[in-house]
């Protein structure tokens, strides 16, 4: 029964349309309302300068031409066409006054700064409230004052707040358009990545992630998934095909007990049956061989086990802190001298190319018995006349201290089939004609183990005659 789902309990969609839309709104009411308060402080600075402008050429004519030419300048400007936005006044200390103000505005002293101020004017038959921003000082026993229309401003200000409105009503559909189609288009990959891997969970097992030609964020993580689920079918298959070599190597030995205690066992009752006092101690032996042999299988299966377990603590990595410098030469030397003898036994020959001063960082006794693995592999699977090589060099023919050691043993065997060297590195892995010889299927697997843990690269090839393995370690 497959488990249940868990529905999700909020909507993702909504959640990532509204922070879209804020972040978009927020961006674009901060560009509108930088825009609105530039736009009124360019307003108030050309302003500003233009009144500082006419104030110093003002001054200017004054120190040059005296007070009576600048009443004739300042009448003349109030005349011109811009003097409908431009106020100039300049009151003499006999109470004259030349401009287009009627009065001194009230309050309006030395300053400066400018100053805003209202004055309500009767221009004609109507009467007008007049918004002007002006700066005045005394110019010796006088005084000028000159400043700025500034009556449109407010309207200009109003518009200028009214469009910004506007064109802030119009971000929010937008924006709001603009968080759909983003979350509609994540949303819409992540529902498909969705409905991809519950549809693996179903059991297309075949069926992938699919990539777009965009090489982003998402198709990373689709190649990543698409990895993982590929290494996950890899260890299913791995599991089914261990499984079923486990199952096949240890039918073999319990079948064979079986046998040897059920014939023991018949051998007793057929002793019972005849009731003969001389079959009393064939009947025991026939029993002692059968025990002899439970217990031969025994050991058989104990040391596969064992071998499960000591290869599981390897892969698990918790004996890196065991490691430490040792020799290679030291430890190819040892592992020589213990199969020498079996080695001539088999009709073999081993033969030593040990190059002195090769220090690796490794665990000694893991890697004796890895040595010792590939070596006892050789000779079960050397042909008789053949040699072993057992080789310690630097990697590429390098003879610097700089090349990777290396540790390589030959034989002159029968050799793996290139299609079979990466499977017989799985545990339980046994070709075919490898079947007739003893053993558990673990050697190899716990010398890739083995170099794994020492972060070696191992390497299988064809010898031509026989097979080469090579554990190359790191500098």
């Amino acid at each position: 029964m497959r488990p249940k789902q868990n529905r999700p309990s909020g909507s993702i969609g909504l959640r990532l349309t509204l922070a879209t839309a804020a972040l978009l709104f927020t961006a674009f009411a901060v560009v509108v309302g930088v825009a609105y308060l530039a736009t009124l402080e360019g307003y108030d600075t050309e302003v500003a300068n233009y009144v500082e402008t006419e104030i110093a050429e003002l001054m200017t004519m004054y120190t040059r031409d005296g007070s009576r030419e600048l009443v004739r300048e300042v009448r003349k400007r109030a005349r011109s066409a811009d003097g409908r936005y431009t106020v100039y006044l300049f009151q003499q200390s006999n109470g004259r006054m030349a401009g287009n103000l009627e009065r001194w505005p009230e309050g309006v002293g030395d300053s400066a700064e400018l100053s805003n101020i209202s004055m309500d004017e009767a221009p004609g038959d109507y009467r007008v409230l007049r918004q002007l921003r002006v700066r005045s000082l005394t110019v010796g026993s006088d005084r000028l004052l000159v400043g700025r229309d500034i009556t449109d401003r407010s309207t200009f200000k109003n518009s200028l707040r009214i469009g910004s409105l506007v064109a802030l009503g119009i971000a929010i559909l937008l924006t709001i358009g603009a968080g759909l189609a983003i979350s509609r288009n994540v949303l819409g990959r992540i529902q498909g990545m969705n409905q991809t891997i519950v549809r693996i969970r179903e059991g297309a097992g075949e069926e992938r992630v699919p990539l777009s030609a965009r090489g982003d964020e998402f198709d990373q993580l689709a190649v990543q998934f698409n990895e993982l689920v590929e290494e996950n079918r890899r260890l299913v298959e791995v599991t089914r095909e261990v499984t079923n070599n486990i199952a096949h190597d240890l039918r073999t030995p319990l079948a064979r007990m079986r046998a040897s205690v059920e014939s023991a066992l018949a051998e007793q009752r057929r002793g019972q049956t005849h009731d003969d006092p001389h079959e009393g101690p064939h009947d025991l032996s026939r029993i002692d061989d059968a025990l002899h042999a439970v217990l031969a299988e025994t050991d058989s299966l104990l040391e596969t086990f064992n071998g499960l377990l000591q290869l599981s603590q390897v892969e698990s990595g918790a004996l890196r802190d065991t490691m430490e410098d040792v020799s290679l030469e030291d430890i190819a030397q040892a592992a020589i001298e213990l199969y020498e003898p079996l080695a001539e036994e088999a009709g073999l020959e081993l033969v030593a190319e040990l190059r002195p001063g090769l220090t690796v960082h490794a665990n000694r006794h893991l890697l004796a018995q890895a040595l010792t693995n590939l070596i006892d592999n050789a000779i079960k699977y050397g042909r008789v006349g053949g040699t072993i090589d057992v080789q310690t060099d630097r990697s590429s023919g390098d003879t610097s201290v700089d090349g990777h050691p290396r540790l390589i043993v030959r034989d002159r065997g029968p050799g793996i089939p290139a299609a079979d060297r990466d499977r017989v590195l799985l545990r339980f892995t046994r070709l075919d004609d490898s079947r007739t010889q003893p053993g558990t299927g673990l050697g190899l697997s716990f010398v890739a183990a083995v170099a794994e843990l020492h972060d070696a690269e191992l390497a299988l090839d064809d010898a031509a005659p026989g097979l080469r393995i090579t554990i190359t370690f790191p500098r």
